[in-house]
């Protein structure tokens, strides 16, 4: 029976990875015969905020099922089992690339907080910003930004965006304003992201 699944890309689930899981799916949705009987789209928001990323199973025959928190390979997986029936065989190269953009995916999260860290404390007062619980929220936002730098290649695009937000959470964490050194980036719009042509 034929279906569509709906991704929410919206808000919070984008901030959860949810563009890895629309990739996985629509890269699954392939694998299953014949080819069109599922179909995969992008949805804005099902008001299940924070428990994303949120994914719906529409049937033709007007059944739908919602699963929330699809966040790894193998949910992915059982999304598509569960809407057609099949169990998709992917190849060890394709899992092994699904992996890989997973992987990615965590990191800009993991910059996506910090930079919410900032975001949030940079409306605090300066005398506030330097207070010890504050200082430890962008203890905690360097850690974040400190962990992807551990974790990815020197050419990977994580690495430079990592290495942009670090700058703007030492900045802030400093109680400096902004400065030419300090780009204005955003974890959610790659298009600001530092060396653009490694994000691509």
């Amino acid at each position: 029976m034929a279906c569509k699944v709906h991704v929410c890309t919206n808000g919070s689930c984008r901030q959860l990875g949810a563009h890895a899981t629309l990739v996985e799916l629509e890269e699954l949705a392939s694998l299953v015969e014949p080819t069109g009987v599922c179909t995969v789209a992008q949805y804005n928001c099902f008001g299940l905020c924070g428990r994303g990323p949120n994914v719906s199973i529409d049937w033709e025959d007007g059944r739908t099922e919602m699963t929330s928190g699809v966040r790894t390979t193998d949910q992915s997986l059982n999304v598509i089992r569960k809407a057609t029936g099949v169990q998709p065989k992917p190849s060890g190269s394709l899992i092994t690339r699904l992996q890989e953009l997973r992987r990615v995916s965590n990191w800009e999260q993991m910059l996506g907080k910090a930079q919410e860290i900032v975001d949030v404390l940079d409306v605090s007062s300066m005398e506030r910003r330097a207070s010890a619980p504050l200082q430890l929220k962008y203890d905690d936002a360097l850690a974040q930004v400190d962990h992807v730098l551990r974790e990815a290649p020197a050419d990977a695009h994580p690495r430079r965006l990592a290495e942009a937000v670090r700058r703007q959470v030492i900045a802030a964490r400093a109680c400096r304003p902004p400065s030419p050194e300090v780009e204005d980036i955003f974890v959610d719009d790659p298009e600001t992201w530092p060396d653009d042509d490694l994000a691509k």
